[in-house]
């Protein structure tokens, strides 16, 4: 029972360190460690399709991820399980692909998969390079939507929200009932310090 949770995800982190070091590339190429490896869409998925993450199998390692994240997570639970660490890892990893791969594939255009490169000094001389994954949402609307579905109200207070339709429009939320307001403080009694 214990090899039917943790196999599948063994393999997807085997898979995706295989795929991440795969990744080429000199680190001097990369001028201010902006990421030279990017995919969205399609591409996006063809990318993690090679790590062993597919949209059909994603359910199955889902499962399977939160099943070890609980055992993790259970103080009272005997034998072996994910250690703090790796369950946080797991669970942000899996959190990230849910959205990503969530709503029948819906935002797949709204994720960036992405490879940086990162020099780094190994011991006195040599330099390695180090290949971090990062998988970018980049639109609020994606997350702000799952909340919202969850909620009967939404209260947003800031002083920066102004224009709100251009925020809600960002948040992909029809607010029914708004209210700003003018600033309290009074211009005329500011003074500016330069």
């Amino acid at each position: 029972a214990v090899g039917k949770i943790y196999q599948p995800l063994h393999d997807i982190i085997e898979g995706l360190s295989t795929w991440i070091s795969a990744q080429e590339g000199d680190p001097r190429d990369n001028e201010f460690d902006n990421p030279p490896s990017f995919w969205t869409g399609e591409n996006a998925v063809k990318e993690l399709q090679k790590a062993g993450i597919t949209p059909a199998y994603f359910p199955i390692l889902q499962e399977c991820a939160t099943k070890a994240v609980k055992a993790a997570s259970d103080t009272e639970s005997e034998g072996d399980h994910l250690t703090g660490r790796g369950a946080m890892t797991l669970e942000s990893l899996f959190s990230s692909l849910s959205h990503f791969f969530g709503r029948n594939g819906r935002h797949l255009y709204d994720y960036q998969l992405a490879i940086q490169r990162f020099a780094h000094r190994e011991g006195t001389s040599a330099f390695g390079v180090r290949n971090v994954m990062s998988l970018w949402c980049l639109n609020p609307a994606v997350v702000f939507q799952d909340i919202a579905d969850l909620t009967h109200s939404v209260i947003l207070t800031s002083g920066t929200l102004s224009p709100m339709g251009s925020f809600a429009s960002e948040l992909g939320v029809q607010f029914d009932a708004c209210m700003e307001a003018p600033h309290v403080i009074d211009a005329d009694s500011q003074v500016c310090l330069l």
